[in-house]
């Protein structure tokens, strides 16, 4: 995770090890990401909303 935004959203969370228990989660709001993808090549991206939030909870 790169440069997380000073703004931050608040989303319901859960885990899949602990069903049925979800709690209030406030991440930043926007984030850039660095991963490596299948054949090894590096990437950046940015990530907003829901799917920023998905990609910090994981």
């Amino acid at each position: 995770i790169l440069d997380p935004a000073d703004e931050t959203t608040v989303y319901q969370e859960g885990c899949l090890s602990v069903p049925e228990f979800f709690e209030d989660v406030e991440r930043p709001s926007a984030c850039r990401l660095r991963y490596l993808d299948y054949h090894g090549a590096e990437h950046v991206e940015v990530a907003e909303g829901l799917f920023a939030t998905c990609i910090q909870h994981e």
